[in-house]
């Protein structure tokens, strides 16, 4: 009988280590589920088909943190649906660099004055309408195509226009003109300046635009 109690008794603690260690292993298959599913960074990616220039964009944990990307390597395929090609081709088309945006946002109040960017788009004009109406406002609207091909759907509000100074250039020397003189086929310098020490939203992040006829 005292044999018997002992095996029953040895069988049961056998028993409750068996169930312990089953759910601390469930506990632990759940945790690493639900860390793989919020991993939002791309793997290291090694195909032979890329070079090692590509591999470098592909794996730069800068950009996976900016553009919150999410690449299934099984379909070569990024969240928004762009293959890895695709994403190396875009950034090499990309003109600022991250590292460098990334460096001025360090700057403090303390040590820089202000921090302006100017921006040039060259084209030409088509499509052109000063009195374009969106949601009851009047804009001044234009396509923008460069050299390369690109379109660029340019608006500007009242607010906007005033901010903007129109000029022709007449023998290498910029001349006032009015906005009416602004017509299809131009070939015109879109420059604009920003503050960017203020959000895109705050009224003063634009400084001023300069509409350029060449």
């Amino acid at each position: 009988m005292a044999l018997s109690r002992l095996v029953k008794i040895v069988f049961l603690v056998l028993l409750m280590v068996i169930l312990g260690e089953l759910m601390y292993y469930s506990n632990l298959q759940s945790k690493l589920d639900r860390q793989k599913k919020n991993n939002l960074t791309i793997p290291q990616i090694k195909k032979a088909s890329l070079s090692n220039e590509d591999l470098a964009i592909l794996n730069d944990s800068h950009y996976q943190e900016l553009f919150h990307l999410s690449y299934d390597q099984s379909k070569d395929k990024f969240c928004y649906d762009m293959s890895g090609k695709a994403y190396v081709q875009w950034r090499k088309t990309m003109l600022a660099n991250y590292a460098s945006i990334n460096g001025i946002s360090s700057y403090t109040k303390d040590l820089v004055d202000s921090l302006i960017a100017i921006d040039r788009i060259k084209g030409t004009i088509s499509d052109k309408d000063t009195s374009k109406i969106i949601d009851g406002e009047k804009f001044l609207f234009f396509n923008l195509k460069t050299d390369q091909g690109r379109v660029m759907n340019y608006l500007a509000d009242e607010k906007s226009i005033k901010k903007t100074k129109f000029v022709k250039m007449i023998n290498d020397v910029e001349v006032p003109m009015k906005i009416d003189e602004l017509k299809n086929g131009d070939k015109i310098i879109r420059e604009g300046t920003t503050d960017l020490t203020k959000p895109p939203t705050h009224p003063e992040f634009i400084i001023g635009i300069k509409i350029i006829k060449l």
